[in-house]
């Protein structure tokens, strides 16, 4: 058993909070018995499955049922402790509680997902809980596993870059006579990709730069980037589940997933047709909330981070609690209409906090995960729901700085051009008002176009143009006028395949650099949305337009 180290909130301290209609009101011998039936269950998963290999699951407590790709006579999941290869599952089910027959259903499933295989017996650990269902996305022909690594050494001094181009940046060097593991190549079959650490991730490098021996593994890497190189999943890296949309009958059994990346690298999964990149312990559950047509599904995070992007809305979690809510199309998954929803009503909030905190615990609890804490206000901390930016109105805005007013005649672009002031903000930035005022000047200011977003990250233009082949710079000016700085950022782009956007996680202050690489045939098209968190967690972005001519 692993050492958990956890602060919680009590059980009794959870059953004795209002928590809203959500969850029913539970006296004090049906709460003893849905808990008795929990920690049997739990330790029944303990176990019964530890020590499971990757790309496996294991029916840990009943009951879970399982339906195969095809029939055969050695695919056997009807009792505690059978475990079967996830290549050959196609779906499961767990069963919510039923204190009168002792049920609650737990599965475990470890998923190695694109975890390389330089990182040996590295998993994604999954526990399925109560009224829970996951479909397998990955038909078994269409499965990938993780090919064998290949040793390069390099011949001078090197740069491994983002992307496989010597137009991308380069987070990482490494001097003359480096051992690298090689793990993917490009479709061009010059480049290949590199799997660093867990903060370097996977970069590229050129074959100029480095020597191979083992060349039969070196045919054999998988082609892992380029405009015809489809998405590549391993089994149950895509999924589809859903949970019980109503309140469980006990909320110390929810209905719901966790799920707990390696600490060595970040993994990708896509979930109801959602790329979720996580190094993390997190939750996933489906409510149905009031006025919603169709399901909506919370992601909340018990450690670590997750990022996302909602039609082109960036989502990054960072802090210990934090959620978010997305409102689902009508198969259940993200779709074109999918769009975050703010959840607001007290009570509600109240009632999906104790079951998420619930989930925390009965992971926590089997001892089949690593250590991760949950502090004693992580209820508290739950209640506050991301809640999307409000959109300012089109057309530039003047962003002023902490209390500066404007007179009552002064306009955009009245007091001089950019880079007049230097007191306030960045450079070209602001003017200087006859009165002596340090003002935001966005009408003459071509550094300070909002492009949509929250209006507090502004870039130089709302649209570009490049040719194929080619990279540019754009940087995002953070503009809050509260003092707040930059602290976590990003990029994404709505076609990565034929236009791509690359911005380190960690910017500069004020400031966050992106390079664009313009890779496909003339025509292409995509929206880039650079986003940053600041260092009062607030969440920002700008969006703009990028065509290839």
């Amino acid at each position: 058993m692993r050492t958990i180290k956890i602060l919680l909130l009590v059980s009794m301290m959870l059953a004795g909070m209002s928590i809203g209609p959500r969850s029913p009101t539970q006296a004090q011998g049906e709460l003893d018995n849905c808990l008795a039936v929990v920690q049997t269950a739990l330790a029944s998963l303990e176990n019964l499955c530890g020590g499971l290999g990757r790309n496996s699951a294991c029916y840990g407590h009943n009951r879970v049922d399982a339906t195969f790709w095809q029939a055969r006579d050695d695919l056997i999941f009807s009792n505690p402790a059978d475990r079967v290869a996830l290549v050959d599952l196609q779906t499961l089910s767990t069963t919510p509680l039923d204190v009168a027959a002792d049920l609650w259903g737990v599965a475990l499933l470890e998923v190695q997902a694109n975890l390389p295989d330089v990182l040996p017996g590295q998993a994604v650990t999954f526990m399925l809980m109560g009224n829970t269902s996951i479909e397998n996305q990955v038909p078994p022909e269409e499965a990938v596993t993780a090919s064998a690594s290949v040793t390069a050494v390099t011949l001078t001094a090197a740069n491994l870059r983002s992307r496989p181009s010597p137009n991308a940046n380069v987070p990482y060097s490494v001097p003359a006579g480096t051992e690298l593991l090689l793990i993917g190549k490009d479709e061009s079959g010059e480049w290949f990709q590199a799997f660093i650490d867990k903060t370097h991730g996977r970069l590229w490098i050129n074959w100029q730069v480095i020597r191979i021996a083992d060349q039969a593994g070196l045919d054999a890497l998988p082609v892992t980037y380029g405009p015809n190189t489809p998405p590549r999943y391993g089994p149950m890296q895509a999924f589809y589940f859903t949970t019980g949309l109503g309140a469980p009958t006990c909320t110390q059994a929810p209905d719901a997933v966790v799920i707990q990346s390696t600490e060595l690298a970040d993994v990708t999964l896509r979930v109801n047709n959602l790329d979720i990149t996580i190094g993390s312990t997190v939750v996933l559950m489906m409510v149905q909330l009031p006025d919603m047509e169709f399901p909506t599904l919370l992601l909340s995070l018990l450690e670590g981070g997750l990022h996302t992007t909602i039609n082109g809305v960036p989502v990054v979690l960072s802090r210990l609690g934090d959620s978010v809510a997305i409102a689902l199309g009508e198969d259940g998954v993200v779709d074109d209409t999918s769009h975050l929803l703010p959840i607001t009503d007290p009570d509600l909030l109240a009632a999906l906090s104790a079951e998420i905190l619930a989930a925390g615990q009965a992971a926590a609890g089997s001892g089949l995960f690593s250590d991760f804490h949950l502090p004693e206000d992580l209820f508290e901390i739950l209640l506050s729901f991301y809640t999307p930016p409000v959109a300012p109105p089109s057309g530039p805005t003047p962003i002023l700085p902490q209390g500066i007013t404007p007179g009552s005649d002064w306009q955009p672009g009245q007091w001089g051009g950019c880079g007049s002031c230097n007191t306030c903000g960045h450079d070209g930035e602001c003017v200087l008002s006859p009165e002596g005022a340090c003002l935001w000047d966005p009408g003459t200011c071509g550094q300070s176009i909002a492009c949509g977003g929250d209006g507090t990250l502004r870039v130089p233009a709302c649209s570009y143009t490049c040719s194929s082949g080619t990279a540019f710079n754009v940087t995002a000016n953070f503009v809050p006028g509260d003092g707040s700085t930059l602290y976590m950022s990003g990029a994404v782009s709505s076609n990565p395949v034929d236009i791509d956007a690359v911005a380190d996680i960690y910017p500069y202050p004020t400031q966050i650099p992106v390079t664009i690489y313009c890779e496909g045939m003339p025509g292409a098209a995509a929206t880039v949305t650079i986003y940053g968190i600041d260092s009062l967690s607030r969440n920002h972005s700008v969006s703009f337009t990028v065509a290839i001519k």
